[in-house]
């Protein structure tokens, strides 16, 4: 039993192997007769007039990212290409039934595709996969590639954004009749979507795909162009931003601080923390956008719809800081000071409180007439008097009397000089007492105002803030749509004899029996130079490294010239007048980019090169070159630059090749240029330079300079740096109108000191650190930097004088005062300051008095005990009331000492807001008007249609 079953596993081992051989023989013989005299070089068609039809599609793996900065799409495809090789052709039954086989792309001929719009310098896929050759002559490639192409960014709506991101596909050397294009799928005419992995930042809406043909018009414009009759193969991808991420870490936060700033006018105006809420907020804000100057690209096309937002709340918040400060100017204001029009009153105290419902708190309000005692002895006899002298019972001190000419008691009246002396005391007392009230009737009408003007800005910021938050919000087209991905993908996707000529052409070029040497130059018996044809065409500048003083920018460079053993007759080859061969089977010239920034110096992919029948060479390879370039940020962001791209051969001089004209003499041709979001292409002119050895043998070179002169758009950074910093230059301005013993003012200057320190910062990152000259934006922020240092240095001198002078109570001296309450105040538009003519006059004892003394006919043994001691009782009381008016006296010397000094303060706040105001204006107009060509407009699609 186990004898036979071990002949029966030794047959079926026996027959595997034998089919696996048999197999493997036909598979053998196969490749041999169809690789014996294949030429991978020779495009695969019977006719040279035939048109090789490739049909073409992508499968869309992974969006892996948008770098908005870089305006960069960075994807994971599959290229999906087919066509018809009719050398490729055997029957299946004399070779073992092998219907397909696998070969390298080397060994057969692919259509030569490019991403033409590529960002990184990789234009074909990044893994050469093998192609699948079917019995009928059917090829089917699918290389996979991860490739960054440029797409122009619109961040209008950022973050509620849709893109429209494009890759053009197309031959870099067949034109329109020697390859077209045509769908992989005929029926499904966008990009696959089988294997797509969802991603979590971009929602992707649509992948159509379509076919351009050069237009009629597109002929006669670039009829000297060599891509004039280039056909392309357009993938679309319609993405739309998913904005949760950014609704929760920006949107919200931004919208919660500009409402909290509207209760900066909830705040009661003796806090000092208003001042303080507002300042943080504008610190907050002064982060959020340099988030945002880092997300976004310097773009100056538009206005991001956050930028908008951002700078609409950062105004609001300046607003409020500017009505903080005049709040707060208010509500420090005293009679002494400041006179309130009558308008104000009867608008603020009587009309708006009504409007805005509010109720002033009950205070005891006095009559307009003092309460006086009535009609009494003392008061009645205020008659025509005759004045006499009386002895006093208690001394014999002379005393004044007055005695009415006409009678009117019997009894006599007895005053003593302390009595009097209170009685005077009492009326300075009573006075003093009727001034403080009607001074802090006063004060608290200013406050009073303060606080309408609180709750009025209250209605009308958050009414603003509402308004702009939705009209702006609203206003991004797809901020209500809802995307169900899996929907759109579902919907999308339910499934979620060659030719002999040329052989014999290349055979006679290139063959054994060839002397063709691609090392040696191709003159002939070296009479004179080879006349190379040169010629630029930039395609993008795709960014500018300030920091690093290095450009980089997408470009085609154009090579024309003549090599005498490229020659043939056509009619002895089928009428053949051209044909394409890889640069490395050719002598190509040796041509770098002389001042290159990153060691490439040579063209970025090497595509076939076109030699026409006559000799002629053409040769367009595309590069991604990274040239250094001298930076000058004298006029930043305003500035312009003029960069050079030098280009020469590395050992050969001017008597071995002279450089000529490709197709536009001194100039870069721009029929393919996509404008920048960031540049303004001012001109692209182009010179050749022969330039002399200073070294023995003193020999010639050739070379040939190409000019971008290239101009910032600078409207970002105006929305993002140039206008918060003015509006924080004019903010340390409102310093010297908040009184001089607030709180806020030392903080309001130290607040916008670190807010110019955070932009500075941010300066020093974008900036290349050269010395050779300061930037203008560098300039206007040290210059608001050190006005914002004068003004806290100004602020410290205002706070010392109004403290430490009223604190020894130094008057104030007679030339200030002549200066400061009379001459000064007339010209700053000031009122003088407010005073009382009854506070600080004594009744002065005459005989005018009104206190009727009369002579007393009475005998001092019979005055009574008890009035004796009420006597005694009144001079003590007399004693406490002096001692109270003297304290009163000296209190009210003080308060003026005190009001005078800080009247003087408001004067010197005045005095100095005057000044920086029109030091800060003039020092920014001054700045601005130092650019050349500020007010110059300058339109790239009248540059790019010439």
């Amino acid at each position: 039993m186990q004898f036979r079953l071990s002949i029966v596993l030794f047959g079926i081992v026996f027959l595997i192997k034998k089919v696996v051989v048999d197999s493997s023989t036909h598979e053998e013989q196969l490749f041999k007769e169809l690789f014996q005299n294949y030429n991978p070089l020779i495009r695969p068609v019977r006719k040279l007039e035939e048109t090789i039809t490739v049909s073409f599609s992508i499968a869309l793996l992974q969006l892996i990212s948008v770098v908005e900065k870089e305006q960069v799409l960075k994807t994971n495809v599959w290229l999906q290409v087919k066509w018809h090789d009719y050398q490729m052709q055997w029957k299946r039954e004399k070779y073992g039934g092998i219907q397909s086989i696998r070969v390298p792309p080397s060994q057969v001929w692919t259509p030569d595709i490019v991403l033409f719009n590529n960002a990184d310098g990789k234009y074909e896929a990044s893994f050469k996969s093998h192609v699948v050759v079917y019995h009928n002559g059917d090829m089917n490639w699918v290389p996979p590639a991860i490739y960054k192409s440029s797409c122009y960014i619109d961040v209008k709506f950022f973050p509620f954004d849709q893109q429209v991101c494009e890759l053009r596909f197309g031959s870099w050397t067949y034109n329109q009749h020697q390859l077209n294009f045509t769908y992989y799928d005929e029926i499904e005419r966008n990009v696959t979507i089988k294997d797509y992995v969802v991603s979590g930042s971009w929602d992707l809406m649509d992948g159509p795909m379509t076919i351009q043909h050069p237009s009629d018009e597109a002929n006669q414009l670039f009829e000297k162009s060599y891509r004039h009759d280039r056909v392309e193969f357009v993938c679309k991808l319609v993405i739309r931003r998913k904005t949760l991420f950014y609704t929760v870490n920006l949107i919200i936060p931004t919208m919660l601080i500009s409402f909290l700033s509207i209760f900066v006018f909830y705040l009661p105006t003796d806090a000092g923390e208003k001042m303080t809420l507002s300042i943080s907020i504008l610190l907050a804000l002064v982060v959020f956008l340099l988030l945002i100057s880092k997300i976004l690209p310097p773009t100056s096309t538009v206005i991001p719809l956050i930028a908008k937002y951002l700078l609409f709340t950062f105004i609001m918040n300046i607003l409020t800081i500017f009505c903080t400060v005049l709040i707060i100017n208010y509500n420090y204001r005293t009679p002494r000071t400041n006179k309130m029009p009558y308008w104000m009153r009867r608008l603020f105290i009587d009309i708006l409180p009504r409007i805005l419902r509010m109720q002033r708190p009950n205070k005891y309000e006095r009559d307009d007439e003092d309460e006086t005692i009535g009609p009494t002895i003392l008061h009645s006899v205020r008659a025509p008097r005759v004045v006499t002298v009386a002895t006093s019972l208690t001394n014999s001190q002379p005393l004044l009397t007055t005695i009415d000419n006409e009678e009117t008691n019997q009894m006599d009246f007895l005053l003593t000089k302390e009595v009097y002396e209170a009685v005077e005391d009492l009326s300075f007392i009573a006075n003093q007492m009727r001034s403080a009230t009607h001074y802090e009737e006063i004060r608290d009408d200013w406050k009073y105002i303060a606080t309408v003007i609180d709750r009025l800005q209250l209605y009308i910021f958050f009414a603003v803030t509402t308004f702009g938050t939705l009209s702006i919000l609203f206003n991004a087209p797809h901020i209500l749509d809802v995307v169900d991905q899996n929907a759109i993908l579902k919907n999308w996707d339910p499934t979620f004899e060659a030719n002999v000529q040329e052989a014999k052409l290349m055979n006679s070029l290139f063959g054994r029996e060839s002397q063709y040497n691609a090392l040696i130059t191709p003159v002939l018996n070296e009479s004179g130079p080879l006349y190379v044809y040169f010629g630029l065409a930039l395609t993008q500048i795709i960014n500018v490294y300030e920091k690093e003083q290095i450009v980089k920018v997408n470009v085609w460079l154009q090579l024309r010239w003549y090599d005498y053993q490229m020659k043939w007759n056509p009619d002895r080859f089928g009428r053949l007048d051209s044909i394409r061969v890889p640069p490395d089977q050719i002598w190509t010239p040796d041509l770098v980019l002389f001042n290159n920034g990153d060691g490439n110096y040579e063209a970025s992919f090497k595509c076939n090169i076109v030699i026409s029948s006559d000799g002629n060479i053409l040769w367009i390879p595309p590069a991604i070159y990274k040239l250094t370039c001298t930076i000058n940020v004298e006029y930043f962001p305003f500035d312009e630059q003029t960069c050079e791209l030098r280009f020469g051969t590395s050992g050969q001089t001017a008597s071995q090749i002279r450089f000529g004209w490709y197709a536009m003499a001194n100039s870069i041709e721009l029929s393919d240029y996509v404008p920048s979001g960031i540049w303004t292409l001012i001109d692209a002119p182009a010179e050749i330079r022969t330039i002399q050895s200073a070294e023995p043998p003193y020999e010639t070179r050739s070379e040939v300079v190409f000019f971008l002169i290239i101009r910032r758009k600078s409207l970002f950074y105006t929305i993002n740096l140039i206008l918060p910093t003015m509006m924080i230059s004019l903010l340390s301005i409102t310093l010297f109108c908040l009184p001089s013993d607030a709180a806020e003012k030392m903080m309001l200057c130290t607040s916008i000191l670190v807010a110019l320190v955070f932009f500075m910062l941010l300066i020093s990152k974008i900036l290349p650190s050269t010395s050779l000259n300061i930037p203008l934006i560098s300039k206007y922020l040290m210059f608001t930097f050190i006005m914002n240092l004068l003004t806290v240095f100004l602020s410290v001198l205002s706070l010392h004088l109004n403290h430490h002078r009223t604190s020894i109570l130094i008057p104030v001296p007679y030339w200030m005062r002549i200066i400061f309450f009379h001459t000064l105040p007339t010209c700053l538009f000031l009122h003088k300051p407010y005073e009382n003519p009854l506070v600080n006059k004594k009744h002065i004892l005459s005989i005018d008095s009104p206190v009727l003394i009369r002579k007393s006919k009475s005998n001092p043994d019979d005055v009574p005990e008890e009035i004796n001691d009420l006597i005694e009782q009144l001079l003590e009381i007399s004693n406490d009331i002096k001692y109270l008016s003297k304290k009163i006296e000296g209190d009210t010397e003080e308060m003026k000492v005190y009001n005078e000094w800080k009247f003087v303060a408001l004067v010197l706040d005045r005095i100095q807001l005057f000044t920086f105001l029109i030091v800060t204006f003039i020092g920014t107009i001054s700045m601005l008007l130092q650019i050349p060509k500020l007010f110059e407009s300058h339109r790239e699609s009248l540059l790019t249609a010439t």
